[in-house]
């Protein structure tokens, strides 16, 4: 393309000879970056300056906002193009106005009356973290309006930014202006941001962590650990630093405040450097406690949770601190004006009065007396399924031959759950929420499994992966740790795994030992633990042996023996026949250690909820037709009987075929044999010339 060449704005007129340049340039051309130089020579210093803003008369800031709106708009063109086009000139250019494009965005969108929450939102939803965007250091003016978010005073934040533990991210959609906590790599370098959206609407997103924090997550370290005599530890940055501002202890070096970010991330206080007592006294830990309302399925809080995982990793005793009750948090009470003399008056309460707690490791083995066993009082919603089929805490495997619904049927298993509906015959016995952890089926898959069901009650009781980019790689601990989070967030009463030759990669005993012991170290604990799912294949029978029903199924089970012994319940499932046009499948418990196995049954597969087979020919499937030796039957006398209802039905041929190919899943020619009048039925089958009507003479 020919490019007109145009010289450099004049001054004072930045618009006409950026509108000029913009008249001259395709967004396909990678001579575009002529224009980008000439919008960086006319940027004036004080766009972004707030405060020198606010002092221009309305003529100066008008024509400010003037430059603002064309030359964002012209960036924000060019970076929209390159973004999906050239991915290299996109990172240089984003990199080249990095401090330039966010405070440009969110002027010129103020100005057009857009709303910064909204696009904001829709950024967060999207799949995937936000991107990371180079750290920035906020400003005074900046800085001024992040001590009056949280109550801290100006002095503590300038130290805060002087260590780098606060910042400022410039959303790249809306240009907004949110604050953030760095994500520390190797040698330092600020990898990712916590980012706080400051909503106060309890069903929008507080927090989000940018692209390059999953996996690497940090803790946020406020002071020496080496050499702390006081180490003050919280859920949240916040907590954590309203202590040390209010108390003043920011400014001693003998202390030290550390925040996991959340309750789920325990593992951050893992080999950290703590202070050695060499004989000496030990330091005081205080652990800074949230007033959590909401009670989880294990009967715990949010905070109750933490502590509980956290208190393994302390070398020495430690407090726990809650803040008086009317307040949720000690940001909060630090809010509403708690002294610095409050604080060390109520920390001085809690030593005297209280003995620290011995974070002794948790207990490995229990031993109880006879009574204490029969005393034991199940917590409500302990038993699921059956009879004893499925317990929480319990592990079950559904097993069967590629193609036999297996991953169909645990979207049956949750949709009973959600509805408390009976699951293959079994009784569902309370509501329970169900995870599937699966790596089979993709989202369009997915999406036709799902069309027909009702997400208005499903999208309370069920959530489903699709499959994970790196597969179920439970041996990467940040995998497992995103689980964690993912049941923190919504505690199932079963967590299914499928497939688990995805787990487990080898058939070796040590191997299947290893994939139970770290899919065990992920599903949550607790009192209320949930059931363990396993979605296992089977092998393919030996002409030998005895293996189409009853317990024998459980040798089936392909791989390991560990996958048949320990699960406390074992489903098999097996299509009904060989037709490709049969969608019966039999389903039989052949393992319950707690209860009865209960009968086999038969079921059409379905998506959701499948439907009973009445009048299945259980003969027929014994007695499978042995290819070249003429033995067993393809239609049995059972089949011919449920199909007219014994005697009480009568059908034309037509109706008579299609009833038979429906209940035993053979051809319609195999089905108009067994209709003859001379067949193999004469003596029960009956045609009546008058009505064109056959019936059925039970013998």
């Amino acid at each position: 393309m020919n490019i007109k060449k145009s010289g450099c704005p004049a001054e004072g007129t930045p618009e006409k000879s950026i509108a000029s340049e913009q008249a001259n340039f395709s967004p396909h051309d990678t001579a575009w970056d002529r224009l980008a130089q000439v919008i960086q020579r006319g940027i004036d210093p004080a766009l972004f300056n707030s405060a020198v803003r606010e002092q221009l008369n309305p003529a100066a800031r008008e024509q400010l906002e003037r430059r603002a709106r064309t030359w964002s708009r012209a960036l924000e063109e060019r970076l929209a193009y390159l973004k999906g086009h050239d991915r290299n000139a996109y990172a240089k250019l984003l990199m080249r106005f990095c401090n330039m494009v966010g405070p440009l965005a969110g002027l010129w969108q103020r100005l057009d009356g857009l709303e910064p929450e909204s696009g904001f939102q829709n950024m967060a939803s999207t799949s995937g973290p936000p991107p990371f965007r180079p750290w920035e250091q906020p400003d005074d003016v900046e800085l001024k309006d992040y001590a009056a978010w949280r109550g801290f005073s100006f002095e503590f934040c300038v130290y805060l930014r002087a260590n780098r533990l606060v910042g400022v991210y410039r959303d790249p959609k809306t240009g907004r202006t949110l604050f953030c906590y760095p994500v520390f790599g190797p040698g330092g370098a600020v990898i990712a941001e916590q980012v706080f959206t400051q909503t106060t609407d309890p069903d929008k997103l507080k927090a989000f962590y940018t692209a390059g924090a999953a996996g690497n997550l940090s803790p946020v370290v406020l002071g020496a650990l080496p050499h702390a005599t006081f180490i003050g530890l919280a859920e949240s940055p916040h907590d954590d630093f309203a202590y040390a501002d209010r108390s003043g202890r920011w400014r001693d070096p003998d202390a030290c405040f550390i925040a996991t970010r959340g309750a789920s991330n325990d593992k951050l206080f893992s080999n950290l450097p703590w202070p050695q007592a060499n004989g000496g006294p030990p330091p005081d830990i205080v652990l800074f406690c949230q007033n959590d309302v909401k009670v989880g399925p294990d009967g715990l809080t949010a905070n109750e949770r933490w502590i509980k995982r956290v208190a393994p990793h302390f070398p020495f005793p430690y407090y726990c601190w809650q803040p008086p009750a009317q307040f949720k948090d000690f940001n909060d009470w630090t809010r509403a004006g708690v002294t610095e003399v409050e604080l060390h008056e109520a920390l001085y309460r809690l030593k005297k009065d209280t003995k620290p707690i011995d974070p002794a490791p948790p207990s490995l083995i229990e031993i109880c007396t006879p009574s204490e066993v029969k005393a034991y009082q199940p917590p409500p919603g302990t038993l699921l399924v059956g009879d004893n089929h499925i317990v929480r805490g319990s592990i079950f495997v559904i097993g069967g031959a590629p193609g036999t619904g297996k991953s169909r049927a645990t979207v049956a298993l949750a949709e009973a759950g959600a509805y408390c509906y009976e699951w293959f015959g079994q009784i569902v016995h309370c509501n329970f929420s169900t995870i599937i952890i699966q790596n089979e089926n993709g989202r369009y898959r997915l999406q036709q499994e799902f069309a027909n069901l009702d997400e208005t009650v499903l999208d309370k009781y069920l959530r489903i992966t699709p499959p994970p980019p790196y597969g179920l790689c439970f041996g990467k601990e940040a995998f497992r740790d995103q689980l964690k989070r993912i049941f923190d967030s919504f505690p199932p009463g079963i967590a299914l795994i499928d497939p688990w030759n995805a787990v487990a990669h080898d058939y070796t005993q040590r191997d299947y030992l290893e994939a139970f012991e770290l899919v065990q170290e992920t599903i949550p604990g607790g009192d209320l633990p949930p059931a363990l799912g396993i979605i296992a294949h089977t092998r393919k029978p030996r002409p030998d042996e005895r293996a189409n029903k009853g317990r024998a199924l459980l040798n089936l089970l392909s791989g390991s023996y560990v996958l048949g012994s320990i699960p406390r319940t074992v489903w098999i499932l097996q299509n009904a026949s060989d037709s490709v046009t049969d969608n019966r499948v039999v389903v039989t418990c052949c393992k319950n250690n707690n209860g009865e196995l209960g009968d086999r049954t038969a079921w059409i597969r379905d998506n959701g909820l499948w439907t009973p087979v009445i009048g299945f020919d259980w003969d027929a499937f014994d007695n499978p037709p042995q290819p070249g030796t003429g033995k067993g039957l393809a239609i049995t006398e059972q089949a011919m009987a449920a199909v007219f209802e014994f005697g009480s039905k009568e059908l034309t041929l037509k109706e008579a075929v299609a009833e038979l190919m429906k209940l035993t899943g053979v051809s319609q020619r195999t089905c108009y044999r067994a209709l003859y009048l001379n067949g193999p039925f004469k003596d029960q089958l009956f045609y009546d010339k008058r009505t064109k009507l056959y019936h059925w003479k039970t013998s």
